[in-house]
């Protein structure tokens, strides 16, 4: 499970020059977690944290998470970020198999709002 952060700067009018850029430059992964051989506690749930420390703007964190290691063939590159499904079908799988193969799930991110900052 990866832990995201990035810069959260304000509304982007779509007369911005920016508004239809896919990505946000300051996006990154700040921390991975590994369950496997972690200890779960009595319900087989694993608890993990991560302390931010330095908030000086305004930002958002999400989680992102697999089933399935860093550096998958046709699935992960070795940064651990999903690569096109149009990828995976060269693998031959058929679409059942591939849906339980490869699981994701992504989280709504969590703004922080610092005083101040705009």
């Amino acid at each position: 499970m990866d832990l995201i952060a990035g810069r959260v700067s304000g509304l982007i009018v779509p007369e911005d020059a920016t508004y239809n850029v896919g990505n946000n430059p300051s996006t990154h992964v700040v921390a991975r977690f590994f369950t496997k051989g972690k200890l779960l506690d009595d319900e087989g749930f694993a608890s993990m944290s991560h302390v931010i420390r330095n908030v000086r703007s305004n930002m958002y964190v999400r989680l992102r998470g697999t089933n399935l290691p860093v550096g998958a063939a046709l699935e992960t590159d070795f940064d651990g970020d999903p690569l096109s499904d149009d990828l995976a079908h060269l693998g031959g799988y058929d679409n059942e198999m591939e849906a339980y193969h490869d699981l994701w799930f992504y989280s709504n991110p969590i703004n922080i709002r610092v005083e101040g900052a705009c």
